[in-house]
């Protein structure tokens, strides 16, 4: 497992997600499970959801640049270049069925 791989999404979820939560406890699962492909990780949250967090970002007008996602993407882009076998990550948006946002989750495969 590469270091400092999945930290920059956790924190992602409680900076920009949980922590904006006013009505509800946040709540953020982390799971990994062993598969034929490696080990897929899955982080999810209950949080505000991207979109809101955007809106929020804007309207408060934020100097603070989150670099997390952007560097951990570019880390992935390295170390699958020397890989045949590459990191698979996607970012799914959540929302209940009147499609009001319900949170956010990233799921990550990492072959062995």
């Amino acid at each position: 497992m590469p270091s400092m791989l999945i930290q920059p999404f956790v924190e992602n979820a409680i900076r920009h997600g949980l922590r904006q939560l006013k009505e509800k406890n946040g709540i953020l699962n982390i799971s990994f499970n062993k598969t034929e492909f490696g080990i897929n990780c899955i982080i999810e949250d209950n949080g505000i959801g991207r979109k809101a967090a955007q809106e929020l970002k804007s309207k408060l007008h934020f100097t603070y640049q989150s670099k997390g996602i952007e560097l951990t993407e570019r880390r992935i882009d390295l170390l699958n270049q020397n890989n045949p076998k590459k990191i698979i990550f996607e970012i799914e948006d959540l929302s209940d069925s009147k499609n009001i946002p319900t949170g956010t989750r990233v799921i990550l495969n990492i072959p062995e």
